[in-house]
């Protein structure tokens, strides 16, 4: 048992003291029992001096409105909610390489649109986006990078390389528990704990 238990403090060691960097998920801890981040995954898409942006993944908005974009392959996709700032604020992923030039590279495949007007733009010219794909996220997460290291440290959140197809994970908690479960011991054991372990 005292071996268990110096090894699960040496494997939080390990995860603290990982950089935080662009391109990377958080996932957070069972414990972290904020609504606004319950069992969720985010993707980081921004990392500076000034402060850290993420978008939460797994969140899907219920009857959301999805006429904020007027073309029809895009009308049809569900929005996600990306996190509590900003919730006016709506934010596209994609891996449309013909859009990079307006867009911030976030990983192998995944850009971050940040000029929507390029997008717009695009469709007078492309009948048919489907072999593209997007991600639409209302709102944002943001800490300051002091505030992030300092919820790392604490525990509330694990640090993993992006290695999956972010536009086909699909949205909700059971998502948090698949890329736990992949990940191996001991991140398949926190994945089992009871929805609500601090009820236990």
């Amino acid at each position: 048992m005292e071996n268990s238990k110096k090894d699960w403090f040496e494997f939080k060691k390990i995860q603290q003291k990982k950089k935080i960097k662009v391109g990377q998920l958080l996932v957070a801890d069972p414990f972290l029992y904020d609504p606004n981040f319950f069992k969720t995954v985010i993707l980081l898409t921004e990392v500076s001096g000034d402060g850290v942006v993420g978008f939460v993944l797994n969140r899907n908005l219920k009857n959301s409105d999805s006429g904020l974009l007027v073309h029809n392959t895009l009308k049809n996709l569900p929005i996600n909610s990306g996190g509590p700032v900003g919730q006016d604020s709506l934010f596209i992923l994609h891996n449309n390489r013909e859009l990079k030039n307006d867009s911030e590279k976030i990983n192998d495949g995944v850009y971050w649109l940040k000029n929507l007007e390029s997008l717009l733009e695009l469709m007078k010219f492309v009948n048919d986006l489907s072999p593209y794909k997007f991600k639409l996220i209302l709102g944002y997460s943001g800490w300051t990078i002091y505030q992030l290291h300092n919820e790392i440290e604490s525990g509330s959140w694990f640090q993993f390389d992006l290695d999956f197809d972010i536009f086909t994970m699909g949205s909700d908690e059971d998502v948090w528990s698949n890329i736990l479960i992949n990940k191996g011991l001991p991140y398949k054991l926190i994945a089992q704990y009871p929805k609500y372990p601090w009820w236990n």
